[in-house]
């Protein structure tokens, strides 16, 4: 389960390995993969933003300073995009979204989605059923 778009080329690279080595491997970026169901219960995506901040707060809203919340409605158009001064361009104050929409609610059904998603993920990989219909 990955958290952090950083992550991505590194566990692309490790489930290829881990393939190779005759086991599977998934690894899951919630925010993309769950994107629709996430939209059903945010009103938008972002880092630090409204989906990730009712995360946080479902964890625990001490780690939350309301004051501090920001907004930056703009978002990256591709991923991954990097070269000098463009991750401060794409992300002012380490984020974009709406940080006030954020609710200890939303994160809690966020929470209960993702299990649930995850869930019926590994059944299905479990089952063989590799792909879905379009």
């Amino acid at each position: 389960m990955n958290g952090h778009g950083g992550n991505i080329a590194m566990l692309s690279i490790a489930c290829d390995r881990i393939a190779e080595a005759g086991a599977t491997a998934a690894a899951i970026s919630w925010w993309a993969t769950y994107s629709n169901e996430i939209l059903k219960i945010c009103s938008a995506q972002g880092h630090a933003g409204e989906d990730e901040t009712s995360l946080v707060l479902a964890i625990d809203t001490s780690l939350v300073d309301p004051k501090g919340t920001k907004k930056h409605m703009k978002k990256g158009f591709v991923a991954p995009l990097a070269g000098p001064g463009l991750l401060k361009a794409r992300f002012p104050d380490a984020m974009n979204g709406d940080a006030s929409l954020a609710s200890k609610e939303k994160g809690e059904a966020l929470f209960k989605m993702l299990l649930e998603k995850n869930m019926d993920f590994v059944k299905r990989i479990k089952n063989g059923q590799f792909t879905e219909d379009i």
